[in-house]
């Protein structure tokens, strides 16, 4: 009784619909300075996304983790065991702002469902944003490069090691550009999607 009146309280959506009847994201991996597992515009990869991002639980999490295990592995196959001394994974930051808003980081999130070896290299502490910036959707390439601007520090020692950075969604690259520039050592970049 109580599952019915929830279910007409707090209809199914469009999206809840479409990730309940996925099973496995199958990679298209675009190949360029960012790795990006799959194209925005597939519905299901859209739907998984935007979930994940609304925080509604579903297995959007699991699926979007596998999908980012399996690109991993192939694309950076060179590494036969994943040690955290050589391999530092890192979930692209979000503002100290955002994370209050949305009360996580969506690419902690994936992170935290890849599998060891490969979870145990993840490190959210090393860069950080430290500006709280407006949301880049409805700016333009230029404004996008100029929001993103310094935002972002490195706390930590990474010297000798592979950085892999990871992000939800690639737009213009603004961010990730950034973010790479303030690495500033061997960093190898993925997203989820590209838009």
């Amino acid at each position: 009784m109580l599952e019915k009146l929830i279910q007409i309280l707090f209809p199914e959506t469009n999206y809840e619909r479409i990730v309940s009847n996925i099973e496995y994201l199958t990679p298209e991996a675009s190949i360029g300075r960012v790795v990006t597992c799959c194209d925005y515009r597939n519905r299901e990869v859209k739907a998984a996304i935007s979930l994940l991002k609304r925080g509604v639980r579903s297995n959007s999490d699991q699926l979007l983790s596998t999908l980012l295990y399996d690109v991993l592995l192939e694309e950076v196959s060179e590494y036969d065991f994943w040690d955290r001394k050589q391999v530092v994974i890192i979930p692209m930051p979000i503002s100290s702002k955002r994370r209050k808003e949305r009360g996580f980081n969506q690419m902690e999130r994936i992170c935290e469902l890849l599998p060891s070896p490969l979870k145990e290299c993840v490190d959210t502490k090393v860069l950080k944003q430290v500006k709280n910036v407006p949301m880049q959707k409805k700016l333009s390439r230029k404004e996008r490069i100029e929001n993103v601007k310094d935002i972002f520090e490195v706390s930590g020692d990474l010297k000798g090691k592979t950085v892999i950075l990871v992000d939800d969604v690639f737009t213009t690259g603004a961010t990730m550009n950034e973010a790479i520039e303030t690495l500033g050592c061997n960093v190898k970049a993925f997203a989820l999607a590209r838009a």
